[in-house]
């Protein structure tokens, strides 16, 4: 099974980047990952000289859109990859969370996620207790969800013909700065009928903290209200997914 990972950066992450892809890389070689590709959407306007680097490769954008980037990555993977993992620039899938990935891709499961873990610094202690799991169904998918969790099954996309909204989304180039990953996992659930799913509470996605301050809060809000609207509108969706807020 061939993973396809899916990374959005603009020029002013680049040099964090490549501190946390190292430690991405060394998860997936300690998890015995081989077969993976990692496709780096830049967004910039500049022509940029980036190094070369095993089993990752760039492709540039001047549309400022986390979404586009990720249908760039999409659109490459889905006749090459298996699975898809949709991954923040600075986040690092624990070791554990990727071992039992590596599992669940060989037994060709549809979907699964670990748990976003807000921490200032990342570790690569392998610990091989923690991989208890719960049998989620699309009614408990948190509107908080942190995408980088999820692990898709690559042709459920393609068939689908799955894609996130270019309106939404962290962008200079889009309307609405948020929601675009609960539309996402909202369609990848409801277009397949998929019923449960593995969901890893002591598998951990390492994220550094975010600002404490309200700024992105209020960026985000009124794109989470839009995205809440068109779920109450969608009757066919809500009856597959509840949102928790509701």
């Amino acid at each position: 099974m061939k993973l396809g990972i899916i990374i959005p950066l603009i020029e002013e992450e680049l040099e964090g980047f490549f501190s946390s892809i190292k430690k991405v890389q060394l998860n997936l070689k300690l998890a015995l990952i081989n077969n993976y590709e990692i496709l780096v959407v830049l967004q910039s306007k500049n022509n940029i000289k980036l190094p070369k680097i095993q089993n990752l490769k760039f492709e540039i954008t001047s549309f400022y859109s986390v979404s586009n980037a990720r249908n760039i990555g999409l659109d490459r993977f889905q006749s090459n990859c298996d699975y898809i993992y949709l991954l923040d620039q600075d986040a690092v899938p624990s070791v554990e969370l990727l071992i039992e990935s590596k599992i669940n891709m060989d037994l060709k499961i549809a979907i699964w996620s670990g748990k976003i873990n807000w921490i200032d610094e990342t570790n690569n202690v392998l610990i091989l207790s923690n991989n208890k799991f719960n049998n989620l169904t699309p009614f408990t998918i948190p509107y908080r969800s942190f995408l980088g969790c999820y692990f898709f099954k690559s042709e459920l996309i393609s068939f689908q013909k799955i894609r996130f909204n270019l309106h939404l989304g962290p962008g200079e180039d889009t309307k609405l700065k948020t929601g675009e990953d609960i539309l996402f996992l909202c369609d990848y659930f409801s277009r397949n009928n998929i019923n449960s799913y593995k969901s890893y509470p002591n598998l951990y996605v390492h994220h550094p903290q975010r600002p404490t301050n309200n700024h992105k809060t209020l960026l985000y809000l009124e794109g989470q209200i839009a995205i809440y609207k068109h779920l109450v509108a969608n009757k066919k969706m809500l009856f597959k997914i509840r949102i928790g807020s509701i």
